[in-house]
C-alpha cells in the first residue's frame, strides 16, 4: 500500500531587527575605511656590504594604498610597487619590484623612519666599475634580487647575467649583502 503524505511549511513573518545593530555599525565602518583611501608615496633608505657593490647607500619609494585616516606616525604596513636606486663603491644597482614592509613614519611625512619587518622582489640593473671583485670588474648584469628585513637589519640575495654576451655558457654571478634599512 502506498501512502501520501503532505507536508506544508509555515513561513514565518520576519521579525523586524533593530536598526542600529553594533555588528552592523562595525561592518559599516570597515566598509567605509576600506573605500576611503589615498595612494601614498613614502621613501626608504639603506647602507649595506654586498658583493660586487662592496659598500653601498640606496635610496628608494613604495607606492601604497593607505586608508586616508591612517598617519601612520606608529605601524602601518605598506605593501605595493617599489623602486630603487643604490650607488656604490664599485656598482651602482637600479630596481624594480614588489614590497611588503612594516614600518612607521614617526613625525616625518613622507619618509619611513623605522623599518620592522619587511621583504621585497625586484629586477634589477647592475653595473659594476673598477675595484669590483668580477673578472672583468666592469660589467652590466641584469637579474633578481630578493630582500628581507627584521628589525631594521637587511638581508639580500640575487641573481644576475651579463648582459649583452651571447655566450650560453656565461656564468650566472650570486649577489648578497648585509645591511641597515630596506
Amino acid at each position: 500500500m502506498l501512502q501520501l503524505a503532505v507536508v506544508t511549511s509555515v513561513a514565518a513573518e520576519p521579525q523586524e531587527r533593530p536598526a542600529t545593530d553594533a555588528a552592523d555599525d562595525f561592518t559599516s565602518r570597515i566598509l567605509d575605511e576600506e573605500q576611503d583611501t589615498e595612494l601614498r608615496v613614502v621613501g626608504v633608505s639603506r647602507a649595506r656590504l654586498s658583493f660586487p657593490q662592496r659598500v653601498s647607500a640606496g635610496i628608494g619609494v613604495i607606492f601604497s594604498r593607505q586608508p586616508t585616516i591612517y598617519d601612520c606616525s606608529t605601524v602601518c604596513e605598506f605593501r605595493g610597487l617599489f623602486v630603487q636606486a643604490e650607488p656604490g663603491y664599485s656598482g651602482g644597482q637600479l630596481s624594480v619590484g614588489y614590497a611588503d614592509i612594516m614600518g612607521e613614519k614617526g613625525d616625518r611625512e613622507h619618509f619611513l623612519t623605522k623599518v620592522y619587518l619587511a621583504w621585497g622582489v625586484k629586477a634589477s640593473l647592475l653595473k659594476t666599475w673598477n675595484g669590483a671583485d668580477l673578472t672583468p670588474s666592469d660589467q652590466t648584469l641584469l637579474g633578481v634580487e630578493g630582500d628581507f628585513t627584521v628589525i631594521r637589519v637587511n638581508f639580500s640575495l640575487g641573481v644576475f647575467k651579463h648582459v649583452g654576451s651571447g655566450d650560453p655558457d656565461e656564468p650566472w654571478v650570486l649577489t648578497g649583502g648585509v645591511g641597515w634599512g630596506f
